[in-house]
C-alpha cells in the first residue's frame, strides 16, 4: 500500500534495543576481544549469513595457554632431571622453576613419569624427523653419512640437559617395555636405528660396506654417538659438535687399534 509522504514523515522510527541504531530483529552486536580482526570475507554466496564463531578466539587462546604451559613445565623438567636425576627431581621443583604454583603442574601432568614421558615424545619426534630428512643433493654413502651425523650432533649438542638426562641417570629409570615410559624410549631408538639402517645400506650396496644386516652395523654407529653423549656428564662439553662426527666417523671405519706397516 502506497503511503502517502506527509504521512511518511510520521512513521514511527523502528523500535531499538540495546546497541545503537540496531533495528528489532537485526543480528545482535558481537562483542569481539582486544586485538580482533575481522576475517577476510569470501566470495562464497552464503558467507555474509554464516554465523558468527564468537567462542572460538576464547578457545584458541585458552590453547595456546595451555600449549605455553606445558612447553615451560618440561624445559624446567629437562633442566632439574639433569641436575638432580629421575629420583631426585620433584613435581614442586619442577613448577617452580617453570615460574607456576606447585599445583598447576598436576592440570598436565599426572607425576614424573607422565613428564618425563611427554619430554621424551617430544624431542624424540624432533629427532625421528630429522633421522628420515633427506640431504639436499644426493651423496655417496660416506658423504650421506657424514651429513646425517652432522644434523644428529648438532642436533644432540641442542639439547645437551636431554642426553645428560638419558645417559648419565639411564640406570634410575627402567626401560621397562611393558610401561608407557619404556615402550616410548625403545620406539624412541628403535625409529632411530631403522633410520640408520637405511644409510648402511647404502654403504653395502655402494661396496664400502661387508655384507650383513645393515641394523648390526646401524647399532655399532649409533653406540659410538651414544659414547660421546655419555663423555657430557663428566664435563667434556668443550669440544665442537664437527670434530666429534670426524671422529665418530673415523673410528667407524678404521677402529681404535693402530695400523698394522704393510
Amino acid at each position: 500500500m502506497l503511503v502517502p509522504a506527509s504521512r511518511a514523515r510520521h512513521q514511527p522510527a523502528p523500535t531499538t534495543s540495546r546497541g545503537a541504531g540496531r533495528p528489532e530483529g537485526a543480528p545482535r552486536d558481537v562483542v569481539r576481544p582486544a586485538g580482533h580482526h575481522e576475517p577476510m570475507k569470501t566470495s562464497s554466496p552464503t558467507s555474509a549469513d554464516a554465523p558468527e564463531s564468537g567462542p572460538m578466539p576464547i578457545q584458541t587462546r585458552k590453547q595456546r595457554e595451555a600449549e605455553l604451559a606445558r612447553t615451560s613445565f618440561l624445559e624446567a623438567a629437562v633442566q632439574v632431571f639433569s641436575r638432580k636425576g629421575y629420583h631426585g627431581a620433584t613435581m614442586d621443583e619442577i613448577a617452580r622453576l617453570a615460574g607456576y604454583s606447585p599445583g598447576a603442574i598436576y592440570r598436565y601432568f599426572q607425576g614424573k613419569d607422565d613428564v618425563l614421558l611427554s619430554v621424551l615424545k617430544r624431542l624424540g619426534e624432533r629427532f625421528t624427523a630429522q633421522t628420515r630428512e633427506e640431504p639436499p643433493v644426493k651423496l655417496a654413502f660416506v658423504d650421506r653419512l657424514r651429513w646425517f651425523a652432522v644434523q644428529h650432533v648438532a642436533l644432540a649438542d641442542e639439547h645437551r640437559e636431554f642426553f645428560v638426562t638419558f645417559v648419565a641417570h639411564n640406570p634410575a629409570v627402567e626401560w621397562d617395555k611393558t610401561t608407557p615410559l619404556g615402550a616410548e624410549a625403545c620406539r624412541f631408538f628403535d625409529d632411530l636405528i631403522t633410520g640408520i639402517a637405511d644409510i648402511m645400506s647404502l654403504g653395502i650396496d655402494e661396496g664400502v660396506l661387508r655384507p650383513g644386516d645393515p641394523r648390526r652395523h646401524a647399532r655399532i654407529f649409533t653406540a659410538l654417538m651414544k659414547g660421546m653423549s655419555e663423555s657430557w656428564p663428566h664435563g667434556e662439553r668443550s669440544t665442537p659438535a664437527a670434530e666429534w662426527v670426524e671422529q665418530i666417523i673415523d673410528v667407524f671405519f678404521h677402529g681404535v687399534a693402530t695400523p698394522k706397516e704393510p
